[in-house]
């Protein structure tokens, strides 16, 4: 039933356009608010007004949340109403249409890009803390999607170079919708291949997949973006949008490229910022070498911001990794690369699940301050009276108990499926110990955070070093 529904609504001609619209439209509203909002050289003022400027709330706490709780539980469904879809879809059409190159397809321009991100957008530019520069990143991925849209083929930017794009594609192994075939025959026996044609995949209406996927027999669903334009396309009607238990055993089979190594690599360090920095011990323990070297090699203004961000970001989680790919390589016989894959299939659900946590917190941390924002959606004048405490912010948590409960369980509920994981997946003995360890010591990393973060527990920690 619920089946039908969902292959009803993506079957319909002008759903996902009148989505891809909407999406758009606010595009370009969230822009036209925030373009000209800036706190000047006012640093406190600017960590204020991250939350008080009602654009710059809705896409750094609440819409980068949303996308990746959806794609966790329904797969991509965020791509096929990306307002970034509907410009490619447009401008493909009067471009060169060439294929990409090898360095593109493989993934690290995807990598690189998003550690430039990282890196250079929210360390060092603040893009996520001041509005304008949040607008022009967002005018500047627009021309960089409408520069590739009309050089490249079909979906090169969704495929290739998104970051959003490549996030999704991971978390989107664990959802539980799809595209399936009604029949497997009818497929197998179609003449004219609607749904893959090369005839199609210009069609703004009804055309065929620009994925690079073969929608009828789909073995992994992270290439596909549920743009349902196959769904629309079919002659047969053979095709349709259900719901589908994620398979650990594809799962556990994966076979990461080094890119995607390195880009979950970076994610890893991305969640365990947003997630240790919560308990004030573990950010204490997590900022001491930052500090030890700036002072060293006396680091200020941007120097500073890049050593924590590459701190954070790349050599973190590069030592971590590396340290348990070297053990498993030394007894496993194994080279570095597959156990470095492994590693990294091995802690996924782990990312994933902290990611998931990061986004829940975020969203309902942040909830205090959508009212201020609203009433004044530029925010500059919320932020001041912040600031000289004319307005208080409560921030008293509802119902306490229960985002305890959620930060102590899921922890647990990734470490449940990186065993399973492990379990399945064709290793050797010394393989899986030092992948269950490895699972095992990040499981334990956020859940004592979690524990110290929820019950408070700074002075028992310190009278124990002591």
């Amino acid at each position: 039933m619920r089946n039908n529904f969902l292959s009803k609504i993506f079957r319909n001609k002008y759903f996902l356009l009148v989505m891809q619209l909407i999406t758009i439209t606010t595009f370009f509203i969230l822009i036209s608010g925030s373009l000209y909002v800036g706190p000047g050289n006012n640093y406190k003022l600017t960590k204020i007004l991250q939350h008080t400027n009602l654009p710059n709330l809705l896409v750094w706490s609440y819409w980068f949340s949303l996308i990746v709780i959806i794609a966790i539980f329904f797969g991509r469904f965020w791509c096929s109403i990306c307002p970034m879809e509907l410009v490619i879809s447009i401008f493909n059409r009067f471009g060169l249409k060439k294929e990409p190159g090898k360095f593109i397809k493989s993934g690290w321009v995807i990598t690189i890009l998003y550690t430039i991100i990282l890196i250079f957008g929210i360390h060092v530019f603040l893009i996520q803390w001041i509005p304008s520069r949040m607008a022009l990143y967002m005018l500047s991925l627009l021309s960089i999607v409408i520069i590739v849209s009309l050089i490249w083929e079909k979906r090169t930017f969704c495929n290739y170079i998104c970051p959003i794009g490549f996030l999704l594609k991971l978390y989107s192994l664990f959802s539980t919708i799809r595209i399936k075939n009604k029949n497997q025959e009818v497929c197998a026996n179609c003449k004219t291949k609607d749904c893959i044609s090369a005839k199609r995949h210009y069609n703004f209406m009804k055309r065929s997949c620009t994925s690079n996927v073969n929608p009828p027999d789909l073995k992994y669903q992270t290439d596909c973006i549920l743009c349902g334009q196959c769904i629309k396309t079919c002659p047969h009607d053979n095709l349709k949008i259900g719901y589908s238990k994620p398979s650990l055993k594809k799962i556990a089979n994966l076979n990461f490229s080094s890119s995607e190594i390195a880009f979950t690599l970076i994610i890893a360090g991305l969640v365990a910022w947003e997630i240790l920095f919560k308990w004030e011990v573990a950010r204490g323990i997590y900022l001491a070498p930052h500090y030890f070297i700036s002072n060293l090699f006396n680091f200020t203004g941007t120097l500073y911001k890049i050593d924590k961000a590459l701190l954070f970001f790349i050599i973190y989680p590069s030592v971590i990794f590396l340290i348990f790919s070297l053990l498993m390589k030394v007894l496993s016989k194994k080279s570095l690369k597959n156990c470095l894959g492994n590693i990294t299939v091995s802690i996924l659900p782990i990312i994933v699940v902290m990611h998931l946590l990061s986004a829940i917190l975020i969203m309902i941390e942040h909830s205090v301050y959508i009212k201020l924002a609203v009433s004044d959606p530029i925010g500059l004048n919320t932020a001041n009276a912040i600031l000289n405490k004319e307005i208080i912010i409560n921030k008293a948590e509802l119902l306490p108990w229960l985002i305890t409960l959620v930060c102590i369980t899921l922890p647990v509920i990734g470490l449940i499926i990186s065993y399973k994981i492990i379990k399945l997946r064709n290793n050797n003995k010394a393989q899986k110990s030092i992948a269950l360890l490895t699972s095992f010591v990040y499981f334990a990393l956020y859940e004592f955070s979690m524990i110290g973060w929820r019950f408070d527990l700074i002075e028992p920690f310190l009278k124990t070093c002591h």
